[in-house]
């Protein structure tokens, strides 16, 4: 099944609902969001979307998922986000900061991780 432009714009708002409750601002939302500034976001409802944008909501619904799947409770379900982490991927940084300052394999390497954290 093809997923429509209705589908993304959809997908956005979800994004836009989950990474508010991650606690970003709206200049940490441009930038995990590829959007100039928020005019950008709000145009963003009513054009095409990029490449990058739609990979971007793909993998933050695809974390969403995967948190829900493994934490019960909302504080760990959306705080996981901005939770120091040791683990040699983030090395003591916070998943969130990690696809703050990263690419499109930061956004994967981060999916899959909490996709496996369920998997001991």
């Amino acid at each position: 099944m093809e997923l429509t432009q209705k589908d993304f714009t959809i997908g956005l708002k979800a994004v836009l609902k989950i990474i508010g409750k991650w606690g970003c601002n709206e200049n940490q939302i441009s930038v995990l969001l590829c959007f100039k500034n928020k005019d950008d976001m709000s145009a963003a409802n009513q054009n095409d979307l990029t490449q990058d944008q739609v990979k971007r909501i793909s993998y933050i619904l695809n974390i969403h998922g995967g948190l829900r799947q493994v934490f019960s409770n909302p504080e760990n379900v959306y705080g996981f986000m901005t939770m120091k982490n040791q683990h040699s991927l983030f090395n003591g940084q916070t998943p969130l900061s990690l696809l703050l300052e990263g690419e499109h394999s930061d956004f994967e390497a981060v999916m899959n991780h909490i996709l496996n954290l369920g998997n001991f």
